[in-house]
């Protein structure tokens, strides 16, 4: 669905600009029935494994206040949202940007969507927010009282390693297609002279300071590959 009635897509999709959702009926598959199954499974996964990057999208979604703001960019942020996100409504008005449409611009889209908004929360993975590092200079011109930067700074682009082809390539070509850092974006946040927080717990997420916040979460790289196998 798209207000401007183009998919955005560089093939052949439906694009429609209203959706009656009272009228919406969908046949309860087998397929949805496996994801209702997999929403169990993670349930019984995410205290065992709260270091997860699939426990973090959990965490953010119990954290983030009602009626926010919330833009997910790239793929793999709206993937894990849509996986572990709780599945009560907090009046959440949400956006993403996906791979489709290009990595570049994700921030500035955020901070564009959270102009005059009370609370925003943009979850970015840490190539896409690389591909976007100048986007916080409108903040001195923006009015937003609390935009929240998150970076799920896993050192590199995990998403391939999902991919088939990815898996059973060279040592060589997975390393150049994953983009392995070892960057951190604290000194990003100084730069712009932003609030930082090196999000160790969930309980991080419940101290943060008013103002533009930028928030690092470096998940666990083992127990998410963990979840992501069991699932």
């Amino acid at each position: 669905m798209t207000s401007n009635g183009l998919p955005g897509l560089s093939r052949e999709s439906i694009a429609v600009r209203e959706v009656n959702w009272n009228e919406l009926s969908y046949p309860f598959s087998n397929e949805v029935k496996k994801r209702y199954n997999s929403i169990t499974l993670l349930d019984a996964l995410i205290p065992k494994y709260p270091n997860s990057e699939i426990s973090w999208f959990r965490r953010l979604s119990e954290s983030i206040p009602e009626n926010s703001i919330v833009f997910l960019g790239n793929s793999m942020p709206t993937r894990e949202w849509e996986i572990a996100a709780i599945r009560t409504n907090k009046n959440l008005k949400c956006y993403s940007n996906r791979g489709t449409n290009g990595i570049d611009g994700n921030i500035s889209t955020f901070l564009g969507v959270a102009l005059n908004e009370e609370e925003s929360w943009g979850i970015f993975g840490d190539l896409t927010t690389m591909y976007d590092l100048f986007a916080p200079w409108i903040l001195k011109n923006h009015n937003n009282k609390n935009i929240r930067i998150v970076v799920i700074n896993n050192g590199g682009g995990k998403i391939f390693s999902r991919l088939p082809a990815v898996r059973s390539s060279s040592y060589e070509v997975k390393e150049s297609i994953m983009n392995h850092h070892n960057i951190s974006f604290e000194s990003w946040a100084s730069m712009w002279g932003i609030n930082y927080i090196n999000a160790m717990t969930p309980n991080d997420l419940s101290n943060i300071p008013k103002g533009p916040t930028i928030i690092e979460i470096k998940p666990d790289l083992e127990s998410s590959e963990v979840i992501w196998n069991k699932l």
